[in-house]
């Protein structure tokens, strides 16, 4: 017999109910997503590998760095750009208030973000200038502030933009200890056009960098002070307005930033990594907030498609003040919160159920490869249907080390020391864990509580069942009680709780019962907080 699934949800309305301000939704990248049609990730453009093989070390570079107000960029350190994560806040991005639509609100990327999270300056000079040159062409730009004259070959100089592998060979070479003013000034502009375009004016090419941002770099002697923050944002914002376009494939500018500020602002959807006990890694280094998460695993090695929809579903999910990585061990009420875990022959069948709905994708004659696309497909939609909601499981049951000591107590004394994290591991065991923690009682920190603790059948139920609204179970033989068991009493306006507890025997640890419940007196008083 067939496992009974609950019909499907049937959704009365989708997208927004009100487009009097958000004019620009028909063209927008989630209409295309609510009418069916899944565009993928974006290719999030940047050089991540070539600037992570440039070590600039020369203390004369360095100090024109400084002299730029660059020494935050220059000290964020290169990494992989998580492509689904980026894409599903742009999905959410709006070109009409350049604003996240999040479930509880509107967000964005601001100037004080630019500036704590890159070191960049905000206030100085605007980034204004020509595109064209005046006098002369690019190639003698490139030769009079750059130090070379890229070829004629139509490659590596296209109209006024250069190619960045051009710029890093042209510092692949250490400065000489003798080199001229002049010769360090094209070294250090080379080096820094390289990392300005890579980290905050990339644009959709991936591999060129316009020369108009020359003209900010040439007085490096005494250089004028000019606000690359609100440059950068602004660039940013034109990137994200046009990936938001239904149709786009791809997204340039500061991606990393936009990156940091997720994992900033939305903790929970960064995937921390924590050291092993009794590692020291020393003091943070004077650095840019970036660099708080130079440790983070790269998520390169994930499947893009079942990535990009974990991303979605935390945002949807996402409740107010969500902060996985605080753990507030002053309250309880933690397994009251667990989710109900679906047997495993539910998932597999539902799992099973949506694959075999997965159609070919439209447009290829032969029969061969048609079929073969088909059960691509379903097997990419099996595998996410199976891996989502066992990962959001496993992702809902709380660390033992997060839990307030009460609840700590409650899971050692009911499931023995390091069984609650083995059963985590174990589908059929999660699936039990679940109904048994929230079974549990909750103790209120903040009320007088009353422990009865004793020998067994003396009336610590009766009396707990005539004073409170607790209901345990009462039989005329011993043990009836096998569990922390709760009620509450209302008295002259004040509340009350009182515990009962199973009975306790004076015997040897060394012969327990095995049909008696291993409680000790201190298990007891310590459950209680007495």
């Amino acid at each position: 017999m067939e496992p009974r699934i609950d019909e499907e949800l049937k959704i009365l309305h989708l997208g927004l109910l009100q487009r009097s301000l958000l004019t620009r939704q028909p063209y927008h990248r989630s209409e295309a997503i609510w009418n069916g049609e899944e565009p993928g990730p974006l290719m999030c453009r940047s050089r991540t590998k070539e600037m992570a093989n440039v070590q600039m070390q020369d203390n004369r570079v360095i100090d024109i760095i400084k002299l730029l107000r660059l020494e935050g960029l220059f000290r964020v350190t290169s990494r992989e750009i998580d492509h689904c994560l980026i894409t599903a806040l742009v999905e959410r991005s709006r070109p009409e208030t350049h604003t996240f639509h999040l479930p509880h609100g509107e967000m964005s990327i601001i100037l004080q973000d630019v500036e704590v999270i890159f070191g960049l300056p905000i206030d100085g000079e605007v980034l204004v200038g020509l595109t064209t040159v005046e006098d002369g062409d690019w190639s003698q730009v490139c030769g009079e502030l750059l130090g070379f004259t890229p070829p004629n070959d139509n490659k590596t100089l296209v109209g006024q933009r250069i190619l960045i592998s051009r710029l890093v060979e042209a510092i692949a070479t250490p400065l000489p200890h003798d080199a001229t003013e002049i010769q360090i000034h094209q070294y250090a502009r080379c080096y820094i056009l390289a990392l300005v375009e890579d980290k905050l004016f990339m644009d959709k090419s991936g591999d060129r960098v316009h020369l108009m941002f020359l003209d900010f770099m040439r007085n490096l002697r005494d250089p004028r002070q000019y606000s690359w923050g609100s440059g950068c944002l602004a660039w940013l914002y034109r990137e994200l307005c046009r990936a938001s376009e239904k149709g786009a494939s791809q997204i340039g500018g500061a991606c990393t930033l936009v990156q940091y500020w997720a994992w900033v602002r939305l903790p929970f959807l960064c995937s921390r990594i924590e050291p092993p006990l009794g590692c020291d890694y020393g003091l943070w280094p004077y650095a840019p907030l970036a660099f708080k998460w130079v440790r983070v695993p790269s998520s390169k090695s994930r499947p893009s498609n079942m990535a990009l929809v974990h991303y979605r579903e935390q945002l949807v999910t996402m409740q107010l003040d969500q902060d996985k990585s605080s753990a507030q061990l002053d309250t309880v009420g933690a397994f009251q919160k667990l989710p109900m875990v679906m047997p495993s022959v539910d998932i597999l069948y539902s799992a099973l159920k949506k694959a075999k709905r997965v159609s070919p994708t439209k447009g290829i004659p032969n029969i061969a490869k048609r079929e073969r696309n088909r059960g691509t497909k379903q097997l990419d939609a099996l595998m996410k249907e199976i891996a989502v909601p066992l990962r959001t499981y496993l992702e809902n049951f709380p660390k033992k080390k997060y839990l307030h000591p009460y609840e700590r107590s409650l899971i050692e004394l009911t499931l023995g020391d390091g069984n609650y994290e083995e059963s985590l591991t174990k589908r059929e065991a999660e699936e039990r864990l679940s109904e048994t923690l929230r079974a549990m009682p909750v103790v209120d920190l903040e009320t007088p509580t009353l422990c009865l603790v004793g020998a067994p059948n003396v009336g610590k139920s009766s009396l707990v069942r005539i004073l409170s609204t607790g209901k345990p179970e009462i039989y005329n033989y011993p043990f009836t009680t096998r569990g922390i068991l709760m009620g509450h009493i209302a008295f002259n306006y004040q509340n009350f709780q009182v515990t009962d507890t199973p009975g306790l025997l004076k015997r040897c640890d060394e012969q327990p019962y095995d049909s008696i419940p291993n409680f000790s007196a201190a298990d007891a008083l310590r459950l209680t907080g007495i």
